[in-house]
């Protein structure tokens, strides 16, 4: 009898274009080192499963690998279940789940857009990106992971749409933005972030003016709703903020400028909006606030900051 453990072959590279007539479909791969790993080709794959991997499932590994890869499972793998450096894959219906990392991985300006795809139950976080990474992530699941639903750092610019983020430890969403002299412009549409045991939207620092937060539904997370730290400026328009233990909306830091707009912000555990302690403008618009714990809104005046506080009931 065999003794079957991961690393046990390199698995398929897939490597220029004397790969690119290929098309894999109803494969499985087990016990490799990277399950699938392309280089500078785009063959599609599909329909197929990938497991217990040495390192990575799926591994797209340069800015002209951008595959198509559809109905695919990649689990239990020893990092990450998909890792994609400066690759722009399209992917579709991928479930990414109980590997030793991150469902998946996006790492130094990787795009692509994944749809209708599942990234629950991984050790660390859902989805991480890094490095000027940017891709859109369109009616998937970021659900029960062991640390945050989605973190961020250095320069990413994701659009989230459609997208239910729920049940993580930790942040939902945390834009973590390090001190690097880069502003991004996260943006988040429709979605519903629910349920994680911090707070459900957090934004470090060096958030542009055009990035956003709208039409989306945060609601029940261990922490407060949405968390602005420093110089964070988006808009946040026309959401459902509710039964937050903590805050519905808190900007704690410095200089943050958001615009917080027709949302209804109700039954969070302290305030529905706190600005405390720092200076910063922020304006605050036709809201309606009801039925929180703590005030509707307070807000604390620290420094050369002024705020706009206008038709809000």
């Amino acid at each position: 009898n065999q003794i079957r453990a991961p690393g046990q072959w390199q698995g398929i590279d897939l490597n220029g274009a004397t790969a690119e007539a290929t098309v894999l479909k109803g494969i499985l791969v087990e016990y490799a080192v990277d399950g699938v790993d392309w280089t500078t080709c785009s063959v599609p794959l599909e329909s197929s499963e990938i497991r217990y991997c040495s390192d990575q499932g799926l591994q797209i590994s340069d800015d002209t690998s951008n595959p198509t890869i559809t109905d695919v499972e990649t689990h239990d793998n020893v990092t990450d279940g998909l890792y994609v450096y400066e690759g722009n894959p399209t992917l579709v219906d991928i479930v990414s789940h109980g590997n030793s990392r991150h469902g998946i991985y996006y790492s130094t300006n990787a795009y692509g857009t994944a749809t209708d795809c599942e990234f629950r139950n991984n050790a660390s976080h859902g989805i991480y990106m890094t490095a000027s990474s940017g891709p859109t992530i369109d009616q998937c699941l970021i659900a029960e992971n062991g640390s945050w639903g989605v973190r961020t750092d250095v320069g990413c610019d994701p659009l989230f749409r459609d997208s239910t983020i729920s049940d993580n430890s930790g942040y939902g969403l945390r834009f973590n933005e390090p001190y690097s002299g880069t502003w991004s412009y996260p943006r988040m549409e429709r979605c519903t972030v629910e349920r994680n045991t911090g707070y459900g939207v957090s934004y470090r620092r060096a958030i542009r003016t055009d990035a956003y937060i709208r039409e989306c539904t945060i609601r029940d997370n261990g922490g407060g709703g949405i968390h602005l730290e420093y110089d964070c400026d988006p808009r946040i328009t026309s959401n459902i903020i509710t039964g937050n233990a903590s805050h519905g909306i808190y900007t704690n830091s410095y200089y943050s400028d958001p615009t917080i707009e027709r949302n209804i912000v109700a039954y969070n555990g302290t305030d529905g909006i706190n600005r405390t302690g720092h200076p910063g403008s922020p304006n605050i618009l036709h809201n309606t606030i009801y039925g929180n714990t703590g005030n509707g809104i307070y807000l604390v005046s620290g420094g050369s900051g002024t705020e706009t506080v206008q038709h809000n009931i």
